[in-house]
């Protein structure tokens, strides 16, 4: 329900109810003040037609045809109010029995009376006909009939209200699924595509809305990146092929120079440009990777792999190369994290995870250097930690060191070339999961690789 709450078709039917609802509320308050003084006005004129038949009763007959006429109503009227007295108020003929208490009677400006009686009616609207000094009818209508009317009426509008709210929410409710669907369409081929799968299209729909209208851009957009994204693939293998080569040739040359020379300026000269041509092999090795990872387009196994044996074997292999410059270790993994599997690729899980250590061993050398490494399990997400004591990095910068090439000034003077967390990020997006970089306190880097655990 929150995730409908979020859709904004939903929200729209919801606001659009709510006017709607508000509106009719009004109207139907309206028509039943009308309908209510439309029945006060027949009422009133049922009064009027009795006051007129009992003065033409009281002309031809005198009192005796009135009290006559007064009785007979009395019996045959179920909601006629009739009190029939003399000049001191007391009672000759009618249903109720005397008049009611000054407290109990209302004037209104109209001349009408409303009048609260004992029995047998409770409310009543009311004229009092004056006959002569020592004769006055008090004639009216029951009200308790009309109220009765009106309260079934308000009920039945009440009633109606909420059917319309039931089946508005309800009719909202299905056209926000329906979109929430299509959005739903839309997102998993937009997942499938920030994996790497650059020829995933949103499969077209009959509807002609905005949606449809969307997607097709998104198609379109999608097509113009695969030929960018080609055409790039391309021009990287052009460069690993027209660079390599010649790089390879050259550190082939030099290494002949070098068994053939002596212990000279020149042979350490020969071994420098040895080791530059390495570090450019491995840096271009580095770039073409990552731009493959990022691309989607590298090489990936995919097997169901347990975490805590991958983690153990990468850390048996660090393990001496730590302690030997000097660092301690502390290697936990909780309960949950023991049993858990990741469909991915092993070898890339452990590049990655081998690139946070020499990370760490690189850059976290702090006064009292300690690495941290955690297998967590949460939420159905394996999270690998490592955490050093180097310092940390600055709360502007950690959005920034993922980035290829990114370096900080601090870091310029070690070794390394800025691609290690760039590669690490890319492995995780590649395996569904991401990067987290956070300052650990007191001092240090925190590195998570979070990815999604397989039942």
């Amino acid at each position: 329900m929150r995730r409908l709450l979020r859709v904004s078709s939903f929200r729209a039917v919801l606001v659009y109810l709510g006017l709607f609802l508000g509106s009719t509320g009004i109207v139907l308050l309206f028509l039943h003040g009308q309908i209510n003084q439309a029945l006060t006005t027949n009422n009133d004129k049922t009064v009027w037609r009795d006051a007129a038949m009992m003065n033409q009763s009281y002309a031809l007959g005198g009192l005796s045809e009135v009290e006559e006429l007064v009785a007979q109503q009395s019996q045959l009227s179920g909601v006629g109010v009739y009190l029939l007295a003399d000049g001191l108020g007391r009672y000759i003929a009618g249903n109720v029995p005397a008049f009611p208490a000054p407290s109990d009677t209302q004037m209104q400006e109209d001349g009408w009376l409303h009048l609260r009686l004992q029995t047998p009616f409770a409310e009543a609207r009311a004229r009092l006909v004056r006959f002569d000094d020592n004769l006055v009818l008090l004639i009216g209508r029951d009200l308790s009939a009309q109220q009765a009317t009106m309260d079934d009426l308000a009920r039945s509008f009440l009633i109606a209200l909420l059917l319309l709210a039931v089946f508005g929410v309800i009719g909202g409710g299905l056209m926000g699924r329906q979109a929430l669907a299509r959005v739903e369409n839309i997102n998993h081929s937009l997942r499938a595509i920030m994996s790497g799968d650059f020829s995933t299209r949103i499969a077209p729909t009959s509807s002609q809305d905005e949606l449809a209208d969307l997607a097709a851009q998104i198609n379109e957009m999608l097509a113009r990146i695969e030929t960018l994204m080609l055409a790039m693939r391309e021009v990287t293998d052009n460069l690993a092929h027209d660079l390599r080569s010649p790089l390879t040739r050259l550190r082939g040359r030099l290494e002949k120079l070098s068994l053939s020379a002596q212990k000279t300026a020149q042979a350490e000269d020969i071994e420098q440009g040895l080791e530059d041509i390495d570090q450019l092999l491995g840096l271009f090795t580095a770039v073409l990777n990552l731009s493959r990872m990022e691309a989607g387009t590298g090489d990936m196994q995919r097997e169901l792999i347990g975490v805590k044996p991958l983690v153990d074997d990468v850390m048996e292999l660090y393990q001496a190369v730590f302690e030997e410059a000097g660092w301690t270790i502390d290697y936990a993994v909780d309960s949950a994290a023991a049993e858990a599997h990741i469909l991915g690729d092993r070898h890339l899980l452990a590049q990655a995870l081998i690139n946070l250590l020499e990370n760490a061993l690189i850059h976290g050398v702090g006064s009292a250097s300690h690495l941290t490494v955690s297998l967590t399990c949460r939420n159905q997400q394996i999270i690998i930690s490592v955490t050093d004591t180097g310092g940390g990095v600055a709360e502007d910068q950690l959005a920034h060191i993922r980035q290829r090439f990114v370096r900080l000034d601090e870091s310029r003077s070690r070794p390394g070339n800025g691609l290690g967390l760039s590669l690490v990020d890319a492995i995780c997006r590649r395996h569904g999961g991401h990067l987290h970089l956070s300052n650990h306190r007191p001092s240090g880097l925190r590195c998570e690789m979070c990815l999604r655990a397989r039942e």
